[in-house]
């Protein structure tokens, strides 16, 4: 009886582990292209589209620690 409801729960598992990893793939495709667009962003100098992936207000943390809130339209039209 011991030894069967360890089975059981073995591969309870291995088939929860198998499904998070199927459904895994969507979700970090989704935060590449994010990625990739914010990139894009700032490859080419584009507030355009930077500008979607913010919030209303925002947390700007420099280089040298320094950090400041600010709205998000004066942070994109901010040239670095």
């Amino acid at each position: 009886m011991k030894k069967t409801l360890i089975c059981c729960l073995l591969a309870l598992l291995s088939l929860v582990s198998v499904a998070g990893a199927q459904t895994g793939g969507g979700t970090e495709k989704a935060v590449a292209a994010l990625e990739q667009q914010w990139l894009q962003g700032q490859r080419t100098n584009n507030p355009d589209l930077v500008a979607p992936l913010l919030d209303d207000k925002i947390v700007v943390t420099e280089a040298d620690g320094e950090s400041q809130r600010q709205d998000r339209d004066a942070c994109v039209l901010q040239k670095h």
